[in-house]
């Protein structure tokens, strides 16, 4: 993650030195200023040293130093018998949003780090190996709702029996179809062999002035609790896990 030159070329002495400082330090609070006092430079020439001996600035590539710490305590967590919170492991490392230094390691290594504690865990028997398979899926849908009462009734038809998994009937158009949604989810995949269906996280997004959608990010998600049967209440996921995220 922190590229260096490999071959005959040297870093030069200052660079050499910011490095060892920010790989030192990495847990810890540094700033730009900090490190390019240590090592003699302006903070301005700090980064352009940076710039053109790997193509990043400073702290970028401390940055890439820090998502290679939390890939190396993942890769430990997965093999440990009591499992760290992955946000926990984040801000260990220097990330105070757990949901953003998510998305960097997603672009870093391609999987999530709740993914990648899973590609780490030590490998069980052949048949289990092929037998199950874990995997998120996310579905983007953009709604219009025409008739708000009507979309109640029929939701309401559809849950009688059945819980409201968290959602609330009155709490308007977002709500009501989050459950209607998430309940076909739930009635689809306990219908189809060999699925188990651990949660369902809808995350409603409603559009700005310009008709644009904030960008939303995927909110981590620890183990998953143990399934309860298709049907039954909270099925597959603690109810705080359920509902409509604004």
């Amino acid at each position: 993650m922190s590229p260096e030159r490999d071959g005959p070329h040297r870093l030069p002495r200052a660079v050499r030195d910011a490095v060892q400082i920010l790989r030192e330090r990495a847990r810890t609070r540094v700033s730009l200023t900090d490190v390019a006092t240590a090592v003699g430079l302006s903070p301005r020439s700090l980064q352009k040293a940076f710039r053109s001996e790997f193509g990043q600035t400073p702290g970028e590539y401390l940055r890439g130093i820090r998502l290679d710490g939390v890939r190396r305590e993942l890769q430990d967590m997965a093999a440990a018998p009591d499992r760290e919170r992955i946000a926990d492991i984040a801000r260990r490392w220097q990330f105070s949003n757990a949901g953003r230094m998510a998305a960097a390691y997603r672009v870093a290594y391609g999987a999530a780090p709740s993914d990648a504690v899973r590609f780490f865990e030590p490998d069980t028997a052949a048949a289990d190996r092929v037998a199950r398979r874990r995997f998120r899926l996310v579905l983007d849908c953009e709604i219009d709702v025409d008739d708000l009462e009507a979309a109640i009734d029929s939701a309401r038809r559809r849950a009688e029996g059945t819980s409201w998994q968290g959602y609330r009937p009155d709490g308007g158009a977002e709500s009501v179809v989050a459950f209607v949604l998430g309940n076909a989810i739930r009635a689809a995949a306990g219908q189809t062999d060999g699925v188990q269906l651990l949660a369902v996280d809808p995350m409603v997004r409603v559009p700005d002035a310009l008709g644009g959608y904030e960008r939303a990010e995927l909110p981590p998600w620890g183990p998953s609790p143990p399934a309860r049967p298709v049907g039954a209440p909270g099925v597959g996921s603690d109810v705080s896990r359920e509902g409509a995220h604004d």
